[in-house]
């Protein structure tokens, strides 16, 4: 366990350090907090737009993090050779490469949640959002984080995507066929309704396959509820089986991961 966490820490420290990371970081922070924009919305209108646009900019951001860091964990070592170095050592290839997924992840969740934390903060500096007293407000608009989470937990999912696809292809390939996937499962609910809708035997068993396959990317979200402030029936239920779906989901990708790395010549 020792040897995976310090591929994961050093992946951390290597990720915090390129200066695109910091990039992300800055921009979404610098929208959430342009939140004066909305003042010449009524106060409900206000709160509404900036919960909504906020978490859209987590969940944006994120997503980019996602992708681009992760892509280039593995084919970044390779060319640079220093994957010889790190193999060299006592290091099964299964904890070269859980660690490098633990690692990313560390890097997804701190940024996501400084995000939501930053969030947060501009929806309490609303007086309108202290309208019901400082504390239930507080209990209340913490949903955020709870919402991050969530996203947090289904974007884990397209990070196992981007490391399985670098094993076998470039950076930039990896991307490509990640953000594929993204779309395709964040899509899901239409492709469902094309199915439905398909005369063609081929394309419906296509789709069939790929709504099979692909993750539903619509089920991280509980925006209506954040957004508006009311907590729905069975939410908490839905949300760990959300969480148990999205682990399930990274576990199987790490296990094929793995099985493919471990036949790779590097």
């Amino acid at each position: 366990m020792s040897v995976i966490w310090s591929i994961a820490r050093g992946t951390f420290k290597e990720s915090m350090q390129k200066k695109i990371m910091w990039v992300f970081f800055g921009i979404a922070l610098l929208i959430i907090g342009l939140s004066f924009i909305f003042s010449y919305f009524s106060p409900s209108e206000e709160l509404t737009l900036i919960k909504s646009i906020g978490l859209g900019i987590i969940y944006l951001f994120g997503v980019l993090i996602a992708l681009i860091i992760t892509a280039g964990l593995i084919p970044t070592e390779i060319e640079r050779r220093t994957i010889h170095t790190v193999l060299s050592k006592p290091i099964e290839r299964w904890q070269f490469v859980l660690g490098k997924f633990l690692g990313v992840a560390l890097v997804l969740f701190m940024n996501m949640m400084l995000m939501a934390i930053a969030l947060l903060i501009v929806v309490m500096s609303k007086g309108s959002a202290r309208a019901e007293g400082f504390f239930k407000a507080l209990v209340t608009n913490s949903r955020i984080l709870e919402a991050t989470l969530l996203l947090f937990f289904y974007l884990l999912i397209l990070c196992a995507f981007a490391i399985l696809f670098s094993i076998f292809s470039t950076t930039n390939i990896s991307i490509t066929l990640s953000a594929f996937v993204f779309i395709i499962g964040s899509l899901s609910d239409y492709v469902a309704d094309i199915i439905k809708l398909s005369h063609n035997p081929l394309t419906s068993l296509v789709l069939k396959v790929l709504h099979l396959i692909v993750p539903n990317f619509g089920n991280a979200s509980i925006y209506n509820s954040v957004i508006h402030g009311y907590i729905p029936a069975g939410e908490a239920r839905y949300v760990l089986m959300a969480i148990a779906y999205s682990l399930a989901y990274c576990l199987v990708l790490m296990l094929l991961s793995t099985w493919i790395f471990a036949g790779k010549e590097v």
